[in-house]
C-alpha cells in the first residue's frame, strides 16, 4: 500500500471518528435535555395547569385558615359559595382568586364541582385554567390532603373518568387508614360511580371501625348489592 493510500485511510478514519464523536455529543446533549425537561415537568414548571406560586400564599386550607379570612371575606362570601352571585362583580373570578390563594380550599373546590355540573362548561370565563386544573393544582399543592383527592375523584367520576377517579380514591384511602369518615366517604364516591363492589368494601371497612351512619348501606341494599361482612 502506498504512502498516499495510507494517508488517505488515516484521514478517512479521523473524519469518521469525528462524526461518531459529534453524533455521540448530540445524543448526550439531547439525553440531558430530556432529563432536564422531565425534571421540570415533574416540578410543575411546564404543567398546563400552571405553577403554584401566587402573590398571596398559597396557603393550606387545612392548617392556615387564619390567613384565608381576608380572602374568604372579600371573595368567598356565602353568595359566591352557593353560586348565586359575586362578591366583586364576577363570581367566577372570585372563585379563581380563592383557589389561587389556597389551591386545596375544600369548600371552593366543591363550588367548582357544582359549577361544572351546572354549566357543563370545562373552562368558564374568568377562570385562568380549566375547571379540572383546579383539582390537579389542589393535589399537587397538598399531596397528603385526602379530602382534596376525594373531591378530585368525585369530579372525575362525574366526568366519566372512572379509572382516574379510582386512582385518586385509592390514594385518599391510603392517606386515612384509621379515619372511618374518610373510608365511608370513599365508599359514597364509589357508589356514585356505580362501583358497587368497591363501595361495599368501603362500607364494611367503615362499619368495622364503628361508623354508624347507614346512608351507604341503605343505598347498597336498595340497589340489591348489600352483603353482610364475612
Amino acid at each position: 500500500m502506498s504512502e498516499k493510500e495510507v494517508s488517505r485511510m488515516h484521514n478517512a478514519s479521523e473524519t469518521a471518528l469525528r462524526g461518531q464523536g459529534l453524533r455521540l455529543w448530540i445524543g448526550l446533549l439531547l439525553l440531558g435535555f430530556a432529563a432536564t425537561t422531565a425534571q421540570a415537568q415533574q416540578a410543575g414548571e411546564f404543567n398546563i395547569c400552571g405553577d403554584l406560586g401566587n402573590h398571596y400564599g398559597p396557603y393550606d386550607y387545612r392548617t392556615e385558615k387564619n390567613k384565608l379570612i381576608i380572602v374568604n371575606n372579600a371573595h368567598f362570601t356565602p353568595v359566591v359559595e352557593s353560586l348565586i352571585g359575586s362578591a366583586t362583580g364576577d363570581m367566577n373570578a372570585d372563585i379563581d382568586y380563592v383557589l389561587r390563594a389556597s389551591p386545596n380550599h375544600h369548600r371552593a373546590l366543591v363550588s367548582v364541582m357544582r359549577l361544572a355540573a351546572r354549566t357543563k362548561d370545562t373552562h368558564p370565563k374568568s377562570f385562568k385554567w380549566s375547571l379540572a386544573c383546579y383539582f390537579d393544582r389542589a393535589v399537587r399543592f397538598a399531596p397528603d390532603d385526602g379530602v382534596a383527592r376525594m373531591l378530585y375523584a368525585q369530579f372525575l367520576g362525574q366526568a366519566k373518568r372512572v379509572e382516574d377517579a379510582t386512582r385518586q380514591l385509592d390514594i385518599a384511602i391510603k392517606l386515612a387508614p384509621e379515619n372511618a369518615l374518610s373510608q365511608y366517604n370513599a365508599g359514597l364516591v364509589f357508589l356514585e360511580m356505580g362501583q358497587f363492589d368497591r363501595a361495599l368494601a368501603q362500607a364494611h371497612v367503615a362499619q368495622k371501625m364503628g361508623f354508624t351512619r347507614t346512608d351507604l348501606t341503605d343505598s347498597l341494599k336498595k340497589a340489591n348489592r348489600w352483603q353482610e361482612p364475612q
